[in-house]
């Protein structure tokens, strides 16, 4: 899952810097136009980030809860 995420994050990085590139060589409101294209898509990267650090720690949870639910288990299982 963090690679995807990383995998994710550089496509979208390598796009910003072809936005960047046509934004230096456009004029008026085509150069704000690729801007506000660039703000968007480092909006998009905050957002993947932030929801797939969420879904990390949602995993780490799960996990531990698990682990501590098969102990209980075993307990009553040797009892």
């Amino acid at each position: 899952m963090q690679q995807l995420t990383a995998n994710m994050r550089n496509a979208l990085e390598e796009l910003i810097v072809g936005v960047q590139d046509l934004a230096r060589n456009a004029k008026g409101d085509s150069a704000n136009t690729w801007i506000e294209v660039q703000t968007q898509l480092n909006a998009a990267i905050s957002r993947m980030d932030e929801a797939f650090n969420q879904g990390h720690q949602t995993l780490n949870n799960m996990g531990s809860t698990h682990q501590e639910h098969d102990g209980q288990g075993a307990k009553v299982m040797a009892s």
